[in-house]
């Protein structure tokens, strides 16, 4: 169908594929990220137009993907609502995308009706330029966090960190920060993972051919601590 390869076109790696349910229906949703700065939905493969768009104003995307960057995991997260729907879309993951421009927007897509046009982001957080892939990594209790790595050979993790400031809720103040940085003196990094049995362990593919191993500890006060070792 000519209007489902032009819905599905410029895509620039599998990373700008993924699927999950999110809008908290049940079911599974697929979610491409175009070239073209849009973010496309499909309610099931069979389907030959999307059900829900974003406007084309994303960048050029590199990476789609879920989790819980400007909200906690639930299993962490203290909810004073008696609000059921409220509760229900706080355990709802949230959809991130990353643009090569240096943009990580954040998608709260639970309930979505759909339509052309009707996905917007309601986080856009700054990350570093020349973006070659991006990872959502759960290193601590309660947000996950975003392993980001470039062009110029090195890799960023990013998360929100809390500081001594007070808000006007009285609570402390949370922001979104660079946590920890490195340089990949080895070559250029075209793909990342982690493994289910090492969630401290990110693995980089290398352009080159080869793979990296960098290892996060935990900290006692939340914070990352970086190393490397090389394979």
């Amino acid at each position: 169908d000519n209007d489902h390869q032009r819905q599905s076109s410029g895509i620039a790696n599998s990373k700008c594929l993924h699927s999950c349910d999110c809008d908290g229906d049940g079911n599974i949703e697929l979610i491409l990220g175009l070239l073209s700065g849009k973010l496309v939905v499909f309610k099931t493969l069979q389907q030959t137009t999307p059900w829900a768009t974003s406007p084309p104003t994303l960048g050029c995307i590199v990476t789609v993907t879920s989790g819980f960057i400007t909200r906690p995991h639930p299993k962490f997260a203290q909810s004073t609502s008696s609000d059921d729907n409220a509760a229900a879309a706080s355990k709802q993951p949230q959809i991130i995308v990353i643009s090569a421009e240096g943009a990580c927007y954040v998608f709260d897509l639970y309930q979505c009706k759909g339509g052309y046009g009707a996905l917007k982001p309601v986080a856009c957080l700054a990350i570093t330029p020349s973006v070659q892939t991006a990872l959502v990594v759960h290193t601590r209790d309660a947000y996950d966090d975003l392993c980001v790595a470039t062009t110029e050979k090195s890799l960023h993790l990013y998360g929100m960190v809390t500081d001594s400031t007070l808000n006007r809720s009285g609570k402390l103040q949370e922001d979104w920060a660079e946590i920890q940085k490195w340089s990949i003196d080895e070559g250029a990094i075209s793909s990342m993972a982690t493994m289910t049995n090492k969630p401290f362990q990110i693995v980089l593919g290398l352009q080159k051919g080869t793979m990296l191993t960098i290892d996060l500890a935990l900290k006692k006060d939340g914070g990352i601590n970086g190393g490397g070792g090389g394979s």
